[in-house]
């Protein structure tokens, strides 16, 4: 939604008009779930987040509590996170979340997702966990694109979203294209012949060396036995100076890039580094190939026996975002506490990390994803074209 939020903030709104969220919406409020105790289930538990869509667990249905709509229900983190979803299924809440159920029910995917993209232009009233948005809620406004009537416009919202997400389909599909290194075919009736000889021949190998296990053993590492990191420095944004360096904040997304700035002198200039949120989305991890300044509410990570490239990066990523559920608003991630993690790393029987074998697991990832959205990409064009040999 960050690709759709960069677009509305490009756009004349200057004849949309102000609604009041209560007129829009009943608001439901969340109650605690201990989900230590909830049974696994197939059902989202939209918990206090602003990742992984708000859900925190997927559970068994609640007889005590409301299975929302998702199709006419936007669900929203409260205190501090103030982060609205759209759901894909039915779901429940828990406590600090907030259900949004639109009064106007003839509502689609998309024009779900316009509204969480202007909910979301509120977050910066309640960014810190003091501030919450309970009481607030039904009085807050939201600015929306009026039609002839002065009512929402809905089809407007709808054609926006479903544009930014044709465009971006095409964009990711070449992103994709230009990243293979093998041929791309189509026969004569239409269906994908793929071919990954890089894939195929990873594949092969790591089979073999899964087979020989004193090849390969995971191991647990102290943060400090492999890493170096710096925390960021204070930089208020009323003396942020416009200029082409991205400043990396706590913020989950877009990278984490809150703002482009010159940097006063005092500001190092990383490049090809790790980000850590410890504080505000505390946890949140990107890996940034450019340079970049940080803000003291992240710390600034690197290996300390060489140099990061994408795929070890993307890797280490997904190890640090498994420290989130340990840490929140009110449990920061200090020195001490980062000194304390330990992670399991893949290593060789000489006690080495295996970093080749990093890099071939997350190159072989990116071939598999070149294969989904190239798959996925011929099935939407079948789609548009059954569509328009119908209305002809």
């Amino acid at each position: 939604m960050q690709i759709a939020q960069n677009l509305l903030a490009k756009l004349d709104i200057s004849g949309w008009q102000e609604f009041r969220i209560g007129d829009l919406f009943e608001i439901y409020t969340g109650r605690d779930v201990i989900i230590s105790k909830a049974k696994d289930g197939d059902i989202p538990l939209i918990s206090h987040q602003n990742t992984n869509n708000g859900v925190v667990k997927y559970i068994e249905k609640l007889d005590d509590r409301i299975l929302f709509n998702h199709k006419i229900t936007i669900s929203l983190a409260d205190r501090g996170v103030f982060c609205a979803f759209s759901q894909n299924q039915d779901f429940h809440i828990g406590t600090r979340v907030k259900a949004l159920v639109f009064k106007n029910q003839n509502i689609t995917k998309e024009i779900r997702l316009f509204f969480v993209v202007v909910i979301n232009v509120l977050q910066i009233k309640f960014t810190e966990y003091s501030k919450n948005a309970t009481d607030k809620l039904p009085d807050l406004f939201i600015r929306l694109p009026i039609d002839s009537k002065g009512q929402p416009d809905f089809a407007f919202m709808e054609n926006f979203i479903k544009n930014i997400e044709q465009e971006h389909s095409h964009k990711l599909l070449k992103y994709y294209k230009a990243l293979q290194t093998s041929t791309l075919t189509t026969n004569g009736g239409g269906v994908l012949s793929f071919e990954l000889e890089e894939y195929l021949s990873f594949c092969k190998n790591k089979t073999n060396i899964c087979r020989k296990t004193t090849e390969i053993q995971w191991k647990k590492f102290t943060f400090d036995s492999i890493f170096t990191y710096e925390r960021g420095k204070r930089y208020k944004k009323a003396d942020h100076t416009s200029g082409e360096i991205p400043y990396i904040s706590s913020s989950a997304f877009n990278n984490g890039i809150d703002n482009h700035v010159s940097p006063p002198p005092y500001m190092k200039i990383y490049a090809n580094k790790l980000t850590l949120a410890n504080s505000g989305s505390v946890g949140t991890c990107f890996y940034h190939p450019y340079s970049f300044v940080a803000s003291d509410h992240c710390m600034v990570i690197w290996l300390k026996s060489r140099e990061l490239n994408q795929q070890i990066a993307l890797f280490l990523r997904a190890i640090f975002e498994k420290l989130k559920p340990k840490y929140a608003f009110d449990k920061e991630i200090n020195n001490t506490r980062l000194r304390a993690e330990k992670f399991l790393l893949p290593t060789y029987t000489n006690g080495e990390i295996a970093f080749d074998f990093i890099e071939s697991f997350i190159k072989a990832l990116q071939k598999e994803a070149i294969k989904e959205v190239t798959l996925w990409s011929e099935k939407e064009l079948k789609a548009y074209k059954k569509v328009l040999i119908e209305r002809l």
